[in-house]
């Protein structure tokens, strides 16, 4: 993916077709407002990726969930808090 440019409020504006095709062809522009990144312009496909919608990455995970051995019997809460707190001591430990 290219570098994305950095626009002002008002450049956007003067040629918002040519922002949204090139967004379409995944080069998302930043915008700014007095010199600040405010938003930025991506492609449809680009926004749900990141919101999850495209379902990939749903599906991914509902895949690694099912390869997961099954929990059998109860799960020592207090005991796994142990575990950690002894790992974590033992890493900090000059």
């Amino acid at each position: 993916m290219a570098e994305a440019p950095i626009e002002s409020i008002r450049q956007v504006r003067q040629h918002l077709a040519d922002v949204v095709e090139r967004a379409a062809s995944t080069t998302p522009t930043v915008i700014t407002r007095r010199g600040q990144a405010v938003a930025a312009v991506i492609s449809l496909a680009d926004y749900q990726r990141l919101r999850g919608k495209d379902g990939g990455s749903h599906r991914a995970w509902e895949a690694r969930v099912a390869a997961l051995p099954p929990i059998s019997g109860e799960v020592d809460t207090l005991e796994v808090l142990r575990a950690a707190r002894a790992e974590r001591d033992a890493d900090l430990a000059p």
